[in-house]
């Protein structure tokens, strides 16, 4: 883990990439090698003698490298099919430098091509895996809705299943009042942690109260 004092990069924007694609929002600083490499898809080999040599991604990449006192001098994309999963990054010290030999930049090119179609299978398994607990959890949730159970048991084991196949932190669940015609809240689940609450939301207040009077349902990424 490196700290990176605000003064060094006050624009630092770090970007984690974990067991998924890259996609095309993931962008760093225009005019870094990291930049052209995700343009061009092509491995850079860098010329250790250069005195034109452009930041890796303007925030991270330069700022671990300079913590080792290190140059990058092969940046390679890790490319399988049409599908970029990121990149390799090899580094010398400054006072050492010099470009990978010829014959060794064939192999560091294939070397990434083997890197990026493991990170693929292993992406293929991770989303199988995950698939078929979801599938298994929505059985469970089936079962809980058509079986004898109270209904506040059935509340809680569905808002439970339905947190854990999103995986999300906290669900929340309101009901109509026939009378009032309010949504009042009846349960929310976040962990293993549960509170009923009495809360109350008029029906054109909100986005539950606009899922309500249309009867729609709606992501909201914002």
């Amino acid at each position: 883990v490196v700290c990176t004092p605000l003064a060094m990069a006050p624009d630092a924007v770090i970007t984690i990439c974990d067991n998924a694609p890259l996609s095309q929002n993931d962008q760093p600083a225009a005019g870094t090698l990291m930049a052209s490499l995700i343009q061009h898809k092509a491995p850079i080999f860098v010329n250790g003698d250069s005195t034109q040599r452009a930041a890796i991604d303007a925030d991270l990449g330069d700022n671990l490298f300079a913590t080792f006192n290190a140059v990058p001098m092969a940046i390679l994309p890790l490319i399988s099919g049409q599908t970029m999963w990121g990149a390799l990054v090899i580094g010398q010290k400054k006072e050492t430098a010099v470009q990978p030999a010829a014959d060794m930049q064939p192999f560091l090119t294939h070397l990434a091509r083997h890197l990026a179609k493991n990170l693929e299978i292993v992406h293929l398994a991770n989303e199988a895996r995950s698939r078929a607990d979801a599938l298994q959890r929505m059985n469970q949730i089936a079962q809980t809705v058509t079986s004898s159970l109270t209904i506040e048991e059935v509340i809680h084991k569905t808002m439970a299943g339905i947190n854990e196949i999103l995986d999300v932190e906290a669900g929340i669940l309101l009901l109509a009042d026939e009378e009032t015609g309010e949504l009042q809240s009846q349960i929310i689940l976040g962990g293993n942690n549960k509170w009923e609450t009495g809360y109350r939301l008029r029906p054109e207040e909100g986005i539950a109260g606009w899922v309500v009077r249309n009867n729609q349902p709606v992501i909201v990424n914002d």
